[in-house]
């Protein structure tokens, strides 16, 4: 079996893990990072992008160029924002998530505010009024749209990535739950192919949560290569927009797809690349399921009785239906 790589943190570290070997390349890398950020800090323009730490790191004289440089660059700076050397949001991240296609609204005034009024137009979060939050997680990228088109009928993220997403998606994925678990439990439904390394990326971000878990109820710090230490979240991570009590309710991983029972009910063929290989390292990619099985396994799962409110769902579409007889009226009063 394909060994999984291990040696990435999962949350906060210590900011001993940072002590590089003195002439070290990361050595450097810390070094022109460090002064980076003092630079950009002292002229107020953070925050920035990594890329623009990095050219500045090479306008500076401490950097070379390279694309390996590059590639050690976010491996470090990672590593420094962890540790909170540099403040979590110093550095800029280009975060994708897909949220729903079609605009909802918290209520009339807010649609009002956005829009002319068209009452054909007008709808509302059916997840708003639900007891439990929902959010959709794929391992492929590209089905990540194709998703967001089923979910966009409950107003449900879809967040994609491809292969092991970076730190900062599972950062921002973090701030979401953080947020919502404050008032009420969460649901993450995630698909992903048929293989060792599938089920692992759900792990994965399973061991940030809990790792965030620890560091702020406990104040423990994730023990990360020989290095542990007192760690305080407070003073790295803590984002000035949100001053929410974090961990309030629990979190459920479900998977969707794929499962064991749709490799032999759907016939599901091996990826041809794999065909050569020892069946524990084959994949069965998610992409195999049919389009129209994948949207009507997510329309199950969000509608589980376990945890979607039928009642609440029908009181949410029925209030639309009487908003927009509002909005027609408002229309005929106003001329429109």
């Amino acid at each position: 079996m394909a060994a999984i790589n291990e040696t990435r943190p999962r949350g906060p570290i210590a900011k001993s893990a940072c002590q590089y070997t003195a002439g070290s390349q990361k050595a450097r890398i810390f070094d022109a990072l460090l002064a980076a950020h003092a630079s950009y800090r002292d002229a107020g323009v953070l925050p920035a992008t990594l890329r623009q730490f990095y050219y500045k790191g090479i306008g500076l004289g401490l950097l070379e160029k390279g694309h390996n440089v590059y590639n050690a660059s976010i491996l470090v700076a990672g590593d420094m924002r962890l540790a909170g050397i540099i403040p979590w949001w110093d550095i800029r991240d280009e975060v994708t998530a897909v949220h729903p296609a079609d605009p909802k609204f918290a209520d009339v005034d807010e649609f009002k505010r956005r829009y002319t009024p068209n009452p054909n137009r007008y709808s509302r979060r059916l997840l708003n009024d639900q007891p439990k939050y929902f959010e959709v997680f794929t391992e492929s990228g590209g089905m990540a749209q194709q998703l967001a088109e089923v979910a966009a009928d409950y107003g449900i993220t879809v967040t994609g990535a491809k292969g092991f997403d970076k730190t900062p998606a599972k950062m921002a994925f973090v701030r979401r739950m953080r947020r919502e678990t404050a008032r009420r439990p969460a649901v993450i439904l995630t698909f992903g192919d048929g293989d060792v390394w599938g089920h692992h990326i759900e792990d994965a971000r399973q061991e940030w949560i809990e790792g965030w878990w620890r560091a702020e109820y406990y104040g423990e710090c994730e023990p990360v290569r020989k290095h542990t230490g007192p760690y305080d979240w407070r003073d790295y991570f803590t984002d000035p927009e949100d001053d929410v009590d974090a961990w309030a309710h629990p979190i459920e991983w479900e998977r969707v797809a794929v499962l064991p029972e749709h490799i032999a009910r759907y016939n599901l063929p091996i990826r041809p690349e794999d065909e050569d290989k020892p069946s524990e390292e084959q994949k069965i990619e998610c992409e195999a399921l049919p389009p129209a099985v994948l949207n009507d396994l997510l329309r199950k799962a969000i509608e589980d009785p376990d945890h979607w409110d039928k009642d609440a769902a029908t009181a949410t579409r029925a209030r639309i239906q009487r908003d927009r007889a509002k909005l027609r009226v408002w229309n005929k009063e106003h001329g429109f």
